[in-house]
């Protein structure tokens, strides 16, 4: 397995910022700053550039190279598309700003995008897309050589959140990203997808979770996962794929890092 971490743990800092200023394209280079700085740090030599906010691919093309400048120093790179309220449109956009700085990874929350957020009023923003327009999105990354992978989502959310509801879309060609604390906040053994769906998973969050509770990110220990058994299963099915540090500090990240060392 190949280790690396996700630029969203610098990210909550990144949208408080940006809600009292316009220098997006300035903040986010800052931010990326750190998130490599981090990586680095951490010995690794992936990245996860996230992209959780709404519509990146207006705030990233502007900056696109001084981005794949700061990220050249890592041999692989994911891309984490946009977590709600875009369209199915903006969301090709979205991935496309993945390819162009050499992802071949693309994660895809399986939910949120069902219109473009100025047509939304508040009470719909929880709107879920449709299957088709996930099977559209999967086969737009297949085409471009790039891998859909569809994360399995939190207690916030009513649905995606267990193996047996991928079935339809792994079998149309998605691959899976699983996150172990997702899973733990639902009272799913993140296991369970590694055995219902084997080298389909190509993608893995790494972080902690407490039943029942929202998706806060908890460092590795401070929740409900059993990450050595997650982990061990991955070394048992002899995984090649990718495996990021997700969490929203870069305290947690550290202190993760630190309960990982029998694996790194």
């Amino acid at each position: 397995m190949k280790f690396g971490v996700s630029s969203v743990a610098y990210e909550p800092k990144f949208l408080e910022l940006v809600r009292t200023t316009k220098e997006f394209e300035k903040l986010y280079l800052k931010y990326i700053d750190s998130a490599v700085k981090l990586t680095l740090k951490c010995g690794f030599n992936i990245i996860e550039v996230s992209g959780l906010f709404n519509n990146p691919h207006e705030i990233l093309a502007p900056i696109l190279k001084q981005i794949k400048n700061k990220i050249k120093v890592f041999d692989e790179v994911t891309f984490h598309a946009p977590l709600r309220l875009i369209s199915v449109k903006a969301m090709k956009e979205s991935i496309m700003i993945g390819k162009k700085l050499g992802a071949k990874i693309i994660v895809l929350h399986p939910d949120y995008f069902p219109a473009p957020p100025d047509k939304l009023k508040p009470s719909q923003r929880l709107l879920r897309s449709k299957p088709e327009d996930l099977i559209e999105l999967i086969s737009f990354c297949k085409k471009r050589g790039l891998i859909p992978c569809l994360e399995n989502m939190p207690s916030e959310m009513p649905k995606y959140n267990r193996p047996e509801e991928f079935d339809y879309f792994v079998k149309k060609g998605a691959y899976l990203t699983v996150d172990t604390g997702h899973a733990a906040t639902v009272n799913v053994d993140p296991v369970s997808f590694l055995e219902r769906f084997g080298r389909k998973v190509k993608h893995v969050h790494l972080q902690d979770g407490l039943t029942g509770m929202p998706d806060i990110h908890y460092a590795l220990g401070d929740g409900n996962v059993d990450y050595v058994k997650f982990l061990n299963k991955l070394e048992e099915m002899k995984f090649k794929d990718f495996v990021i540090l997700e969490f929203l500090s870069e305290d947690n990240v550290i202190k993760s890092l630190n309960r990982l060392k029998k694996f790194i």
